[in-house]
C-alpha cells in the first residue's frame, strides 16, 4: 500500500466532532512507515486544511468536494492544487437548481463550494421541498448527479467523483490504483471503492461488493496496517 485514503464524516471523525487521538497517532505511525495519507471528503479543501493541520502529518493529500479539488499539504498557498474540469451543461444545471432552491428557500445555507452545490435543509419540510424541486425538473439535471444525505444534498458534475479523483491522483503520484487502500462509510465513497485495490466500508447501509465490511475505523486501520 502506497496511499491510504479516508473519508471524513462518519469515517475519520464522527459528524461534527473531533477525531479520536488514538487514530491520529495510528495515521502518524503509518506515515512514518512510508504510507501517504489522503483525506477525501465532500467538504471543501479549505475546510480540510483547517481540520488536518491539527494532525501533525508531514505530507497529507486533501481531496475536497467529492473529488472536485485536489491539494497537497495543508499550508497556504499549497505546493500543488488542481480543480477537476467539467462541462458547461453541468454548470448550467448547477446554477439552475441553485436559483430554484434559493427562490423557494431564501434562507437556506449552502456549503461554500467552488464546484458542487450543497444545500443544507433545516427540517423535514425543507428536505421535501428540495425533493419536489428535483422531481419537477429532472430534465434540467443535465450532466449532473444528485446525492441525498441525512443533512444535505450534493449536486455534482457527472464526471466528478472520488474514484475519478483517485485515478487522477494515482497518475500524478506515479502509482497503481492497486496500491491504494480506502476507507469510507457512505454512498459517495462507492466510486473510490471501485478504484482502490483494497476497500473497507464502515457500517454501510447498502453493502458494496468491493468493500470489506467493518464496524469501525479502528477495526479497518488494524486490518490495513497489520497487512502492511
Amino acid at each position: 500500500m502506497q496511499l491510504l485514503v479516508l473519508d471524513l464524516d462518519g469515517t475519520l471523525a464522527p459528524y461534527d466532532a473531533a477525531t479520536a487521538p488514538a487514530n491520529v497517532e495510528t495515521l502518524k505511525k503509518a506515515e512514518r512507515a512510508g504510507v501517504r495519507i489522503c483525506l477525501c471528503s465532500g467538504k471543501p479543501v479549505f475546510y480540510l486544511c483547517a481540520f488536518m493541520r491539527q494532525f501533525g502529518l508531514q505530507d497529507p493529500i486533501l481531496i475536497g468536494e467529492n473529488g472536485a479539488e485536489i491539494q497537497f499539504g495543508y499550508k497556504l498557498p499549497p505546493p500543488y492544487f488542481y480543480r477537476m474540469p467539467y462541462s458547461e451543461r453541468a454548470e448550467k444545471s448547477l446554477r439552475f437548481f441553485e436559483a430554484e432552491i434559493k427562490k423557494t428557500l431564501p434562507e437556506i445555507w449552502f456549503q461554500p463550494n467552488k464546484t458542487e452545490l450543497s444545500p443544507f435543509p433545516k427540517s423535514a419540510r425543507e428536505f421535501e421541498i428540495i425533493d419536489t424541486i428535483i422531481a419537477n425538473h429532472r430534465d434540467k439535471a443535465q450532466d449532473i448527479r444528485i446525492l441525498k444525505y441525512h443533512d444535505c444534498f450534493d449536486f455534482i458534475p457527472m464526471n466528478i467523483n472520488k474514484g475519478a479523483a483517485l485515478r487522477f491522483l494515482a497518475d500524478k503520484l506515479g502509482i497503481s490504483t492497486e496500491e491504494i487502500c480506502c476507507i469510507g462509510d457512505s454512498k459517495n465513497d462507492f466510486p473510490m471503492f471501485e478504484v482502490a485495490g483494497k476497500s473497507y466500508g464502515i457500517k454501510l447501509k447498502i453493502p458494496h461488493p468491493k468493500a470489506v465490511p467493518v464496524g469501525s475505523l479502528e477495526e479497518a486501520l488494524d486490518i490495513v496496517l497489520k497487512n502492511e
